[in-house]
């Protein structure tokens, strides 16, 4: 059996900027790893270029599977 967490982000810039995500059903390993990047982000800021790399692959990704699907001009 998988675990799954209801999980609710915050944040807040110190200009102001907020945000605000609440996610039903994440997997337990991902809150895992958000907390703890949370919680060292001194260690975590090894990961932002992975993080990146990752990133841009699944926006590639989407935006091919947008246009083979007719969704984007």
């Amino acid at each position: 059996m998988i675990t799954t967490i209801n999980a609710q982000y915050r944040a807040k810039t110190s200009t102001g900027s907020s945000i605000s995500i609440e996610i039903t059903d994440i997997p337990r390993d991902i809150h895992l790893m958000v907390v703890w990047a949370l919680n060292h982000p001194e260690a975590a800021q090894d990961l932002i270029p992975r993080y990146y790399q990752v990133r841009a692959e699944h926006e590639a990704h989407d935006e091919g599977s947008a246009k083979n699907h007719g969704i984007e001009p």
